[in-house]
């Protein structure tokens, strides 16, 4: 079984993606704000990854990227955080408590891509921010990240494209293994699964192409909810027969209890 560092050690090399924020006000979604990045992660030791980052905006070139002043080296990891053998994980906030906002983080890991959402709540639950982060690395994706930025200039309503995606894959059917890591320990159980996509009645977000968010809008915050049980679930199709999911779970406390990884084949 790999050490969390070795899962973070898939992830070395340089990424260049997009950042979406789309902000919420009154659970009114804004209009999506874009930047572009580059991340670098690198391994200088053999027990030290490090990260830098660089940021500007979608319309400037290359040339004007530098890298982050202080780069930051992998020394423990927070206890919300788990990766999976394949470079996919979920990192959040371990207790829902009162006063007090709430984020998640949660990504995939899919050969030369990689995909990550986070999602922030308000003090009063409310959901406040969704930021969607689309990156490649290797040969082709300076090309890649140019197609991303051209895309930009068509905006899609949000509302239309999540209807889009469950005409295509409502009821489809997938089969595969989910693996699930527990707050208390690392070690894996797994099982085989077959699943049915469905709407659900949580609030459903299409964060990016065929990249869905599902989560409550308004967290059951500890002081108006004695049951504080809830789940936040990301799905993401990087081709239309393959299907990962993680499934981030809260106990009726509030507490963080888990975190599956679901990948699948479509029948």
């Amino acid at each position: 079984m790999k050490t969390q560092k070795e899962c973070l050690a898939l992830h070395l090399g340089t990424w260049y993606g997009i950042f979406s924020e789309t902000t919420f006000f009154n659970q009114i979604p804004t209009e999506a704000r874009h930047k572009r990045s580059q991340i670098i992660f690198e391994q200088p030791q053999p027990e030290v990854i490090s990260q830098s980052n660089a940021y500007l905006p979608v319309e400037a070139e290359n040339e004007d990227l530098f890298p982050s002043a202080n780069p930051w080296y992998y020394q423990n990891f927070s206890a919300g955080l788990r990766f999976f053998e394949e470079g996919s994980f979920s990192n959040g906030r371990v207790q829902l408590a009162p006063f007090s906002d709430f984020a998640t983080e949660q990504g995939f890991l899919f050969e030369n891509q990689k995909m990550r959402v986070v999602q922030q709540f308000d003090s009063q639950g409310r959901i406040s921010a969704i930021t969607t982060i689309q990156e490649a690395r290797g040969e082709n994706s300076q090309a890649w990240l140019s197609q991303q930025i051209a895309s930009l200039a068509e905006p899609v309503d949000s509302s239309t494209a999540l209807s889009e995606f469950f005409a295509e894959y409502e009821n489809s059917r997938w089969h595969g293994s989910a693996t699930t890591l527990t707050a208390d320990h690392y070690t894996p159980s797994q099982q085989s699964v077959t699943l049915i996509m469905g709407r659900g009645n949580d609030f459903c977000w299409l964060a990016a192409p065929r990249l869905l968010l599902r989560s409550p809008q308004i967290l059951p915050i500890p002081t108006t909810h004695r049951d504080r049980h809830f789940q936040i679930e990301l799905i993401w199709l990087p081709n239309p027969e393959y299907y990962l999911g993680l499934i981030r779970r809260y106990d009726r406390q509030g507490a963080w209890q888990d975190i599956t990884l679901i990948q699948a084949d479509r029948w």
